[in-house]
């Protein structure tokens, strides 16, 4: 998480887009573990 800081310390007035950040933030987490599973 120390990479997305943003995240975990910005409060969005809409929770909607607070949330949109934070799937945008775990799809690209999931995408980084998996091509390093592949190259493994």
């Amino acid at each position: 998480m120390k990479h997305h800081r943003k995240a975990a310390t910005r409060y969005d007035r809409l929770d909607a887009t607070f949330l949109a950040n934070l799937q945008l933030i775990l799809i690209a987490i999931q995408l980084k573990n998996t091509s390093k599973k592949q190259l493994a």
